[in-house]
């Protein structure tokens, strides 16, 4: 229907509601592509019809036959075209799927890969980031599509996502044996880890301290969602989706001065209607008499 929509001109879209009639019959009378049948031949049974059709009797055959007839046939009618939209509408999803699996490349994940899980932010969330900055590590795949992730560290329990849920950056987790001695010496208290990128090779260090998992843990215990204070929250300002005008009336009854302007000239044009219209009688009266 949107589509349709989008077929008005400029003009009738100020005003869509009034064209629905009309648009959601050419909807229901139009074949579509997936079943091969229109909407209302599969709700009905029949073909919709005007009244142009009944002055032009083109439904002639119908009305000779007999109740019982009619319903027999009508009920073959339409199991026949049920069947037939159901074969069409597999045959169209296969061919869909088909074409959809031509361009559509899997790319499984390695184990160690760097990743970031989906942000599902409480309330409203949609301008917020689509990913969680906090980088995770690829330790397993158990199954199809499913992956098992633990923080890019080591640290925390591991858990298991869709390919959905995740995002690939490229890198690839340097595993402990890779490290130099060096870092694996290192005095720090803080969990740190290394990657690598997978394109061009070139290693970085990160680290994910506790401070970072309290602040985190914190920033999530004091969100609150936003709760708005107008006082007409939550009731619509047109709920039967009336149509609107387009011309924006402009009304002086708000502005007190323009409205005591607007007052004074109508008196005064009062004044000067009576005062011409009495000259006039008077005039017309003194020659009626003379």
């Amino acid at each position: 229907m949107h589509n349709i929509l989008r077929t008005l001109s400029p003009q009738q879209k100020r005003k869509w509601p009034e064209h629905l009639p009309e648009l959601v019959y050419a909807y229901n009378a139009t074949i579509h592509s997936s079943t091969g049948y229109t909407p209302y031949f599969l709700m009905f049974g029949r073909d919709p019809t005007l009244p142009v059709d009944h002055l032009l009797r083109t439904n002639i055959a119908e009305e000779n036959k007999s109740v019982d007839e009619y319903l027999e046939k009508h009920k073959k009618r339409l199991k026949e075209a049920m069947d037939i939209a159901r074969r069409n509408l597999d045959e169209n999803a296969e061919r869909r799927r088909d074409q959809y699996n031509r361009t559509a490349k899997e790319k499984p994940l390695a184990v160690g890969a760097r990743v970031l899980t989906r942000n599902r932010v409480q309330g409203r969330n949609k301008i917020q980031d689509i990913w969680n900055p906090t980088p995770y590590k690829n330790v397993a795949a158990p199954g199809n599509n499913v992956y098992t992730i633990q923080l890019a560290d080591g640290s925390g329990p591991s858990k298991n996502v869709t390919r959905r849920e995740i995002y690939d950056t490229g890198d690839m987790i340097v595993s402990d044996n890779e490290r130099s001695t060096s870092d694996l010496d290192s005095d720090t208290d803080d969990s740190s880890y290394t990657y690598r990128n997978a394109h061009n090779g070139a290693t970085q260090e990160g680290s994910h301290t506790d401070d970072d998992d309290e602040e985190e843990t914190s920033r999530a215990s004091s969100f609150k969602p936003r709760k708005t204070t107008r006082s007409t929250a939550g009731k619509h300002s047109n709920p039967h989706n009336l149509p609107r005008s387009a011309i924006r009336t402009q009304t002086l009854m708000n502005d007190q001065n323009s409205f005591k302007k607007l007052s004074e000239a109508v008196a005064n044009l009062g004044a000067t209607l009576g005062n011409s219209l009495g000259a006039t009688l008077s005039q017309a009266w003194a020659q009626y008499n003379n």
